[in-house]
């Protein structure tokens, strides 16, 4: 099962944003089996914990909360200061905000009317840096 939830909260007019996303997976087996390694959840690459390599953090279960402040250069140009948190755990009772793994940096996005034709974040994590390029929104 997987639960999302997204919230935007336009500032001045629109041209500043604080944009929120909250996701919450979760597997189950039958008695005796187990959900395959490669079908589990995981956390970390450049649409979850941006500043830790891809595929770092895998369990049955996951919980990503995302926040981002954006704002509008113009019709086609905005930049975000984002932070990101997460956690994975063998049982969604263990799925806490505490002790999460996190990221957090600065990116710019083009837009054209109808997509993000190319993002760019700089993001920061206790792991090191990371350089994130890709097309299509975070969230």
């Amino acid at each position: 099962m997987d639960y999302d939830a997204v919230q935007h909260l336009p500032i001045l007019r629109e041209a500043w944003v604080l944009s929120f996303h909250g996701h919450l997976a979760q597997t189950d087996a039958n008695d005796g089996q187990e959900v395959p390694y490669f079908m589990r959840p995981w956390l970390g690459g450049g649409t979850t914990l941006r500043g830790i390599d891809s595929f770092r953090f895998r369990d049955r279960n996951s919980l990503l909360l995302q926040a981002e402040w954006r704002i509008m250069v113009n019709r086609f140009m905005e930049t975000a200061a984002f932070y990101d948190a997460g956690k994975v755990a063998a049982k969604v009772g263990n799925l806490s905000t505490r002790d999460m793994a996190y990221s957090y940096g600065f990116g710019f996005r083009v837009h054209t009317p109808y997509n993000t034709a190319l993002r760019v974040d700089l993001a920061k994590s206790p792991e090191g840096f990371a350089v994130v390029f890709a097309s299509g929104p975070v969230f």
